[in-house]
C-alpha cells in the first residue's frame, strides 16, 4: 500500500492505529486500532456517523482504550455491540 496516495487524515489515523496496537503489545494492526485512530480526529468523518447511529464518540474512543491487558476480540466485541445495526439498502 503506498500512504501518500491517502489524505492527511487517513494517514494520521492509521498512525494513531500503529501507535496503538504497539502500545498493547500487538503483532498486527486489529479493526479495534483503526477505530482508535480514525476517532482520534474529531474533525473526521468518524463522528458525525456515529452521532447519526445515535452513538457516543467519546464513549466509543474510551471503550476502545479500557483494560489494554485484555486481548484485542474482547475490545472488538465489546465496541461493535455498543454499535447499532445498519439497515443495507435493497
Amino acid at each position: 500500500m503506498d500512504l501518500n496516495r491517502l489524505t492527511v487524515r487517513a494517514r494520521g489515523a492509521l498512525e494513531g492505529a500503529h501507535q496503538q496496537a504497539v502500545a498493547r503489545n500487538h503483532q498486527q494492526i486489529e479493526p479495534v486500532h483503526i477505530l482508535f485512530g480514525l476517532l482520534g480526529d474529531p474533525e473526521g468523518i468518524v463522528y458525525p456517523v456515529l452521532h447519526a447511529l445515535g452513538v457516543q464518540p467519546k464513549t466509543t474512543h474510551r471503550s476502545s482504550l479500557t483494560d489494554q491487558s485484555r486481548p484485542i476480540r474482547s475490545s472488538t466485541t465489546r465496541t461493535m455491540m455498543m454499535m447499532p445495526m445498519i439497515p443495507m439498502p435493497p
